[in-house]
């Protein structure tokens, strides 16, 4: 594995959404649309061999989704004489499911739950039906809920709920009626109760009701909740419409046309849109020559045309 310190940041980030191989993993990179004209043959090489030492959180987060969307992409049709060999791509996704291993508690509380949940994607790689390692990631992700349950009185926190719902993915009878999935379902009621009629939380940004959302979202999908299914789509209407798609080198704006991409996707809730995933990889990628190549902000943006590149050949094979 490469070793080194991992670069910790705590800049507005998208939450790499939790999976498992047989329902939730299409949520990381099938959620791409297949617009773009991306040449994938150009940064495959890049994505495969950009040294993880140093990377930042975010980074490695960034890189995570590049390798999944590829990996995925390739043991579904069988490209690995023009992109890559399959087993180099999941090679390195053991390691950096070893790095964040090694790291996540040694971090502040914030960022091992972001590491936390990025563990269960790369445990939760496609083509794996069963595994140590998918058996070690979901143990380790219940052992950080239970030790962390009891200390954290705050629960207002996107990060946290992700790796609550990923401790109990997926859900029985019996665990519906424990403590800690019962916080869980409280905090997402009063964030609906917050909610105005608009769709607005007040006093929030733009980024921070997409995390809600995103929480909303996942729990109808991962639970079959359609409880709060009324108030997502209001939220989503609203907060779709507060995403600007421009041509940009600002991270923030960037960061915020990924996280509402994501979300356009959801076929559960709402209907997909399209139009938003379109306007989103028109301007991602008018914006990556713009962007200092390698840097955060650059992989970021390459993950998302990347994922979305590999949906695009997946149709076309398919």
């Amino acid at each position: 594995m490469d070793n080194g310190q991992l670069t910790i940041d705590n800049s507005d980030y998208c939450i790499v959404w939790p999976d498992n191989q047989l329902s939730i993993v299409r949520l990381i990179f099938f959620s791409m649309s297949g617009y773009t004209s991306f040449d994938l043959r150009k940064y495959a090489e890049t994505i495969q061999t950009l040294p993880l030492k140093g990377l930042s959180v975010s980074g490695l987060e960034s890189l995570s989704r590049a390798n999944l969307a590829i990996y995925h992409m390739l043991i579904s049709d069988s490209l690995d004489d023009i992109y890559g060999n399959r087993k180099k791509y999941l090679a390195r996704i053991k390691k950096m499911y070893a790095l964040c291993r090694s790291l996540y508690v040694r971090q502040d509380f914030i960022t091992s739950c972001r590491m936390v949940n990025l563990m269960q994607s790369l445990a939760s790689v496609p083509g794996l039906i069963t595994s140590r390692w998918q058996d070690e990631c979901y143990n380790l992700v219940w052992r950080f809920v239970e030790e962390r349950k009891c200390v954290r009185e705050e629960w207002n926190i996107p990060e946290w709920l992700w790796c609550v719902a990923c401790s109990y993915y997926p859900l029985s009878d019996e665990e519906s009626q424990e403590e800690s999935f019962c916080r869980f379902r409280e905090q997402l009621e009063k964030w609906v109760a917050e909610l105005g009629r608009d769709g607005q939380w007040t006093g929030l940004s733009v980024f921070n009701g997409l995390q809600r959302i995103q929480v909303l979202n996942g729990n109808s999908y991962m639970f079959l909740d359609n409880s709060f299914d009324d108030a997502l789509r209001s939220a989503y209407r609203y907060y779709r419409n507060q995403v600007k798609f421009e041509k940009t080198t600002d991270i923030g704006s960037l960061r915020l046309m990924g996280m509402l991409y994501e979300q356009a996707f959801n076929y559960k809730v709402y209907q997909i849109d399209r139009e938003s995933m379109r306007l989103a990889i028109d301007a991602l990628e008018a914006s990556l020559p713009l962007l200092p190549e390698k840097s955060d902000v650059w992989l970021f943006t390459l993950s998302y045309l990347v994922s979305a590149e590999c949906l695009n050949i997946m149709n076309r094979y398919n």
